[in-house]
């Protein structure tokens, strides 16, 4: 309980956004991570990415261009970590807080991160098991979300740590679209190459 009050209190929208983002970025410089990691980012970037943790549907736009989006959420998390003391960790808590409910604009978020988060393992697979849990549900939202990016293929590498049984469940009930045919292809493909570790 007191974990949670105390994250929450990190995590609170009790004062502007821009001064909380700016008063946990300065609280980061203080240390000794912060310092070196700012040695080689942005002070600017690392504002901006505090406020999309906070509100990440309404900040979305303002971090699609960062580059290692990924590097900047380790730091936030670490600090996060430190200042609730947490039993539990910041991605999963970020996770819970932000995503108990889904919508399209929340579905562009999880798509966003997924495909530039990668090198963060457990990030991924928390992300990934969030994604195929509401994709088993309904997948005709996400799969609005996916045919407008390039890089759909990107979010179904990183699904493969989630579970199989949950993914095909959503699989099962999407359409026939050409779009959703070739992601059926793809995702045979991927298990023909994990299953033989070649393509057949």
């Amino acid at each position: 309980m007191i974990f949670y009050i105390a994250a929450c209190m990190l995590l609170c929208k009790c004062s502007p956004l821009p001064h909380i983002a700016n008063d946990q970025a300065n609280e980061i410089t203080t240390t000794e991570y912060g310092r070196s990691f700012l040695a080689e980012h942005s002070f600017a970037e690392l504002k901006i990415v505090i406020q999309f943790v906070h509100d990440p549907s309404g900040y979305i736009e303002a971090v699609e261009d960062i580059q290692g989006i990924s590097d900047y959420l380790s730091v936030y998390r670490r600090y996060f970590n430190e200042k609730a003391k947490a039993p539990s960790d910041f991605y999963d808590f970020f996770l819970r807080k932000q995503f108990g409910t889904i919508n399209a604009q929340k579905i562009r978020v999880l798509t966003f991160l997924l495909i530039k988060c990668q090198k963060s393992a457990l990030f991924s697979e928390l992300l990934a098991d969030v994604y195929t849990n509401y994709f088993s549900i309904d997948p005709s939202p996400f799969i609005n979300d996916l045919k407008k990016r390039t890089e759909w293929k990107a979010v179904f590498d990183s699904l493969i740590s989630a579970s199989w049984l949950t993914l095909e469940t959503g699989l099962k009930k999407m359409g026939f679209s050409e779009f959703e045919n070739e992601i059926r292809e793809y995702i045979n493909s991927m298990r023909r190459i994990s299953k033989y570790g070649r393509r057949n």
